[in-house]
């Protein structure tokens, strides 16, 4: 039951002599409860306890526990075998006092000796047998008389028949994340044949200590060096950028919004299609004209303009080359309308939003509050940072409270003076509920922070560790903890109907006019001058 690279740590009551293995290749050490212990064992350890009589059980565990010999780190997921030195010994009490310290690699060996005659018993149970009710009773008990073809393994894989996985939370609140880590949880205890459940707690303060003292508790937190002497964490299951959401822009007055019908590119591309083809024209049809005229150009520019928005041109143009031109850029026309029309029917009746703050250094500029959880102080920000860099500057903006749901988060960014941190995933679930009735921005914010490494915390020494370990391994492995991450990721493809659409009115039409009333003072100007002019000649 001991490999042969690990240390033996034989223990003995007061009353027991002290008894050696006469061949022994393992390395070992010796202690007796009525002395104490200087050596600090480094590498892993099994312990030999000897008893005279089961009822010094306690008082032995109590040394060993306050010791040198005990490794905090492997304690529960260590091999005890129990030496007793007599023959009716209550079994069932042994293996609760070793299921309470949550320690279940425990083998009895129970010795007597009867008219110069050695009887011994090997004595093994485990709390997940399914009659023994997740360690509420001993029932089950197995025996065996040892000899040289006596064996015992214990089984890194368990079923534990019906026992409860507690994932504890301080909070009800739910979000993609959380679902997420919630389905792999629920998925292992399948695996495992457990019962998966959830219990609240107060604050994340009670969830810590909660974990480290229950049978079965499994809590999920960030990688941080200072919980490593607290818990035994898994695998990595989600790696994910930090982000701040911000309030976006106002909304756009109905003029200017037409203006992002097309970006700047297109809209050049445009009047430059326009001129190119203008000049074309002119020049395939001057050259058979054998006459170039300036002033034609300016009737072909505007038969093009108006190709551009009827998709018709005058028939004024019988050269077959010309023709040409003009079959080439009516389709040309036809991607243009179809697209502008499309996007027209979005620019009216969606919002339009000014650009607004989308990067760390206007955040710093604007002084605007950065909400975050409690736990990403200790995580991110307890180092002060280098003097004005950035990090230092949103460090000092920093406002870290208990989790929000997106509604509380909402009401923040609508109507304080706030924005919040948190990781991408969150603030794409924020978006997916939220957008419709709030624009935001989110900003990368991979320049001051890290990426967020979130692993399952179990008690040190769990024995559940290593089966925790392998599923989630075997997950990453094969791609499904990627595939579970991108599906959240195309849920928020999908863009959220906008509750509040924007109704046509006049104001979308005032551009119109303006554009009426321009050409119209600059026809009226010309017309003047042209008047003046001939009244002079």
């Amino acid at each position: 039951m001991f490999n042969k690279d690990e240390t033996l740590a034989f223990i003995y009551d007061e009353y027991v002599n002290v008894q050696v293995p006469e061949i022994i290749k393992n390395p070992y050490v010796i202690a007796r409860t009525t002395g104490s212990t200087s050596s600090k064992l480094d590498r892993s350890v099994s312990y030999i306890v000897h008893l005279e009589k089961h009822e010094f059980l306690n008082n032995t565990l109590t040394f060993l526990n306050s010791s040198t010999f005990r490794i905090y780190r492997q304690s529960q997921n260590c091999r005890y075998l129990v030496i007793i030195n007599e023959k009716d010994v209550k079994l069932q009490d042994i293996f609760k006092t070793f299921w309470n310290m949550k320690i279940y690699k425990v083998v009895v060996l129970t010795r007597h000796s009867n008219k110069n005659k050695t009887y011994l018993k090997i004595h093994t149970s485990s709390p997940f047998h399914k009659d023994n009710y997740c360690g509420a009773y001993t029932n089950v008990i197995y025996s065996q008389d040892c000899n040289y073809n006596a064996s015992i393994n214990f089984s890194n894989i368990y079923n534990l028949n019906g026992c409860n996985i507690t994932h504890f939370k301080h909070s009800l609140i739910t979000n993609c994340v959380i679902n997420y880590i919630d389905n792999l949880l629920k998925g292992f205890a399948e695996k495992v044949n457990g019962k998966y459940t959830i219990k609240l707690m107060k604050n994340r303060t009670e969830v810590a200590n909660t974990i480290i003292q229950t049978f079965m508790g499994i809590g999920v937190t960030l990688i941080n060096v200072k919980l490593f002497k607290l818990y035994d964490f898994s695998n990595t299951i989600l790696t994910n950028k930090f982000v701040i959401i911000v309030k976006g822009g106002n909304t756009m007055s109905p003029i200017k919004s037409l203006f992002v019908i097309f970006k700047v590119e297109v809209w050049a591309m445009i009047i430059l299609a326009i001129g190119i083809t203008s000049l074309a024209l002119w020049f395939i049809l001057s050259l058979d004209n054998k006459r170039f005229n300036i002033a034609h150009l300016g009737e072909i520019w505007l038969n093009v303009y108006l190709a551009t928005i009827w998709g018709y041109f005058a028939p004024l143009l019988k050269n077959s080359k010309a023709r040409c031109v003009c079959i080439c850029y009516l389709i040309y026309q036809l991607h243009i309308q179809t697209g502008f029309t499309s996007n027209l029917v979005t620019v009216l009746t969606t919002p339009q939003y000014e650009v607004g703050i989308t990067n760390l250094e206007q955040i710093v500029e604007s002084n605007l509050s950065i909400i975050a959880n409690t736990y990403m102080e200790i995580a991110y920000f307890k180092d002060e940072g280098e003097p004005n860099s950035i990090y230092q500057k949103i460090r000092k903006q920093m406002q870290f409270m208990d989790y929000l749901s997106n509604q509380e988060t909402a009401k923040l960014l609508n109507y304080g003076n706030y924005t919040k941190f948190l990781i991408d995933l969150e603030a794409q679930d924020f978006k997916f509920e939220l957008g419709a009735d709030l624009h935001i921005n989110v900003i990368d914010t991979n320049s001051v922070t890290s990426n967020l490494q979130t692993v399952f915390a179990l008690p040190v020494g769990h024995f559940l560790t290593e089966n925790l370990n392998l599923y989630v391994r075997k997950l990453g492995e094969s791609g499904i903890l990627q595939k579970n991450i991108n599906a959240m990721y195309d849920e928020f493809k999908v863009k959220p109907k906008f509750k509040k659409l924007v109704s046509l009115n006049l104001k979308h039409l005032s551009s119109a006019f303006v554009f009426l009333l321009f050409g119209m003072t600059i026809a009226s100007v010309a017309f003047a001058i042209e008047i003046f002019h001939n009244k002079i000649k």
